[in-house]
């Protein structure tokens, strides 16, 4: 979505990004001519009458919320300013597999969207099957939902200095990129790698940070990979790993659209995907463009590996970025904002 910002912006466009707290980290990635807007909530259902007076007052002619309950609050927030301002939801991830914590929330958010979406002027989704899902799930007619899937990220040159010594050792290296939750199923890529290094010497580097931390930490222990694994935290120089990494391996369970994925294939790493329900398929076009596995299989993981290992071409996918153009995925943001 900062991205999408910095699109906007260049394009003549005012923007300005809100936010419900203050976010260093999101802060710190904010392009310089992009507004900035805090509204000093301690969570999204607090941010509806906030968020609603900042509206008044701007009174802006387009809003574009992303992600499930910001888009129910963004919604709520457009509707007591009771101004004519044109709401275009992003829908991110794969709506019948995201849980929400709480029994009424189980219960409102769920609600909320089936009584809020189908309101919305306009509404995007990261690849054709979270569209098709939320159509299904919520009762929106598919052929209204518009397809944008993200962009290929910009490659920066790297660094001249290898952020982790073993990307400068001729052991492989397995590199993943992704929020430590239980989404992105992180214990069965180590069960897979603890299975991968009975044959072959590898290296794994994790990049990412989340509430599954030390419970993963603990099965790395607990598979005598502590020295095989290194877990570096989120990094703003993931390119820098991403350049001098031999591989890259995703594990979720579900997703939208990983950047992450696409990140990789701009450095024309081989990659490793489940075939999970969500962008990467769509990404990889069926395994087209690089290796799939089974979600939840160690086994079909540390096969795929192995397969990578033995025959890296079969899985590089960088000849099939050509649709994620960043000119071609702005282009469609321009005319759904615009209406």
């Amino acid at each position: 979505m900062l991205r999408v910002a910095e699109s906007m912006t260049a394009r003549g466009h005012e923007v300005d990004v809100v936010i419900a707290e203050r976010n260093e980290d999101l802060i710190s990635l904010l392009p310089q001519d992009v507004g900035y807007h805090k509204l000093g909530c301690h969570n999204l259902k607090a941010a509806i009458r906030p968020f609603a007076v900042y509206l008044k007052a701007q009174k802006p002619d387009v809003v574009l919320s992303a992600m499930t309950v910001a888009n129910c609050i963004a919604a709520l927030a457009v509707k007591l300013t009771c101004l004519h301002i044109r709401h275009v939801m992003s829908e991110r991830n794969l709506y019948s597999a995201q849980t929400w914590p709480g029994r009424f929330n189980r219960l409102l958010i769920p609600a909320m969207t089936r009584l809020l979406y189908p309101q919305a002027d306009a509404i995007t989704a990261v690849s054709s099957m979270v569209a098709d899902d939320l159509a299904e799930h919520v009762g929106i007619p598919a052929h209204s939902i518009t397809t944008i899937p993200n962009p290929t990220p910009e490659r920066p040159a790297p660094s001249a200095v290898a952020p982790h010594p073993w990307l400068d050792e001729d052991i492989p290296v397995f590199l993943a990129i992704a929020s430590l939750t239980k989404q992105k199923d992180y214990p069965t890529l180590l069960h897979a790698f603890a299975v991968l290094l009975r044959d072959q010497p590898a290296r794994l580097l994790i990049l990412g940070k989340g509430d599954e931390e030390e419970a993963l930490k603990t099965l790395t222990d607990e598979l005598g990979m502590t020295e095989k694994i290194s877990f570096e935290g989120y990094r703003f120089d993931r390119h820098d790993y991403l350049s001098r990494a031999d591989f890259f391996v995703l594990s979720s369970t579900y997703e939208g659209m990983p950047n992450a994925l696409l990140e990789a294939m701009i450095h024309n790493l081989p990659v490793i995907s489940t075939k999970c329900p969500g962008g990467p398929m769509e990404v990889l076009q069926n395994g087209q463009y690089g290796l799939l596995c089974k979600v939840g299989s160690p086994e079909s993981m540390a096969a795929a590996m192995a397969q990578a290992l033995e025959n890296p071409e079969k899985a590089r996918g960088a000849a099939n970025l050509e649709r994620f153009e960043a000119d071609r995925i702005f282009d469609a943001y321009e005319r759904v904002l615009l209406g």
